[in-house]
């Protein structure tokens, strides 16, 4: 489960993070969408609670080493997702991280990137 895992959030990281290289104005103006939006909030919430659920259910794995940031990962997903859908303020908490400028956005999309290609690596290469 840990490398089917690995593969899946690799490739979503990956895809998340040339998004906000490439054209980080449009991941901007996507978030001042969902700080106005509570159906966009409560949709996405649905969505992380979903994914977090599912991964803290399968992959609960604490011991040190690699899998440890998959786990990190589902339990992010899931407390995001428990905001999101139980606290209609949830994201106006977070509202200070939304208006940057698109450096800092391509500067996010980098560590985003460069998460996807570690787990990609331990996914698609490095298989046990």
């Amino acid at each position: 489960m840990t490398i089917i895992l690995a593969k899946l959030f690799g490739l979503y990281f990956l895809g998340i993070g040339l998004a906000g290289l490439f054209n980080p104005k449009r991941i901007g103006k996507l978030y001042q969408l969902m700080m106005e939006s509570d159906a966009l909030n409560y949709l996405g919430g649905i969505i992380a609670l979903l994914v977090g659920a599912f991964v803290v259910s399968v992959h609960n794995n604490w011991t040190p080493g690699w899998p440890v940031i998959i786990t990190i990962i589902g339990w992010i997903s899931l407390i995001k997702g428990f905001g999101l859908v139980a606290c209609s303020g949830f994201v106006k908490t977070f509202s200070f991280m939304f208006k940057k400028s698109a450096t800092f956005y391509r500067g996010i999309g980098v560590i985003i990137i460069l998460i996807g290609l570690f787990l990609c690596y331990h996914g698609f290469i490095l298989v046990n």
